[in-house]
């Protein structure tokens, strides 16, 4: 047998076993397949949930923590998340233990704004706790607004407008001539 029927039969003989794999694939994704998967793998049914009025699960499900107020300012605020710029919902759904609807639909009927506002507000506040050190009397807000989390000096300026509204606007002036900002929002968290 020549160099060269080796390779010709060993290549036929990949060919065969690749062909061989992607239908066992395809057979245990396949609806009729999926019993074959399991007798072949091994893998255990999934128990049949009881009827309405059956007997209960004998293992009962864990309950996830509620989240309240409490849990989500101690991620936020004192977990200092909201000092990163770049915060979105998703990173906290793992530390709340929770989902991202969920997460949003809390924010929204507890604090009736969305998720960007809630953690600009928290931002304002921390800006506004900065403002107030005696480290940083005699410096001007633009310089501690990268401090407080936000990503630029104008997006601290939108947050401020969309937080209070108009009064945000004389603010601006205010701001712009070098002045201090006050606390913020109020006392949001």
């Amino acid at each position: 047998m020549e160099y060269r029927d080796v390779i010709l039969s060993l290549s036929a003989a990949v060919i065969l076993l690749a062909c061989t794999v992607a239908g066992m694939v395809a057979l245990a994704f396949s609806q009729r397949g999926r019993n074959w998967a399991r007798r072949v793998l091994g893998r255990p049914r999934r128990p049949k949930t009881p009827a309405k009025g059956g007997a209960a699960s004998p293992v009962p499900a864990a309950k996830p923590l509620a989240l309240t107020r409490e849990r989500l300012t101690g991620a936020v605020v004192e977990g200092r998340m909201m000092l990163d710029p770049d915060l979105k919902i998703g990173d906290l759904l793992l530390p709340l233990g929770t989902n991202r609807t969920y997460l949003s639909n809390f924010i929204n009927s507890n604090y009736g704004t969305n998720f960007r506002g809630f953690i600009n507000r928290c931002r304002i506040e921390e800006l506004g706790r900065l403002a107030a050190l005696p480290g940083n009397k005699g410096k001007n807000i633009a310089e501690l607004v990268p401090q407080a989390g936000f990503g630029s000096y104008r997006s601290y300026l939108r947050a401020r407008r969309e937080a209070a509204g108009d009064a945000g606007k004389s603010e601006e002036a205010a701001n712009a001539t070098g002045g201090a900002a006050e606390s913020g929002a109020g006392n949001f968290v």
